[in-house]
């Protein structure tokens, strides 16, 4: 059996990821349906995009994913869930950090005083 490595979650960039779909349909003989979906997801993407860059007031914004046993895990600057962020005109709070990998734990970011009263977008476990 053939095996053929992804390397979408090396995309820095959602639009980036949104390629692979091109690629997928043309592995499966379905481009066509792929290039039509893929055109109006970016389309969509763009116009979103434009939109958000419009609006007079950019929140500070945080992401983040718990793991059972650690802190929780925020997205690296460079990684396409930021530059999704950054497309929405919010403003990561760890958009200067150049670590590998982030780990806060939520007592002490919120003591910070980096984030606004805004809504939070968070993944917990399960």
């Amino acid at each position: 059996t053939p095996i053929l490595p992804f390397s979408d979650r090396y995309e820095a960039s959602p639009l980036g990821r949104l390629t692979w779909m091109l690629f997928m349909a043309l592995l499966t003989d379905t481009y066509s349906t792929g290039a039509s979906h893929f055109a109006s997801t970016r389309s969509s993407y763009m116009q979103a995009s434009a939109l958000a860059a419009r609006a007079s007031y950019k929140p500070s914004v945080w992401m983040g994913t718990a793991f059972p046993g650690y802190d929780w895990y925020f997205p690296k600057p460079d990684s396409y869930v930021a530059r999704m962020m950054d497309d929405a005109h919010v403003y990561y709070i760890f958009s200067q950090d150049n670590t590998r990998g982030l780990s806060q734990d939520l007592q002490t970011l919120g003591a910070s005083g980096q984030v606004d009263n805004t809504p939070v977008a968070l993944q917990g476990p399960g």
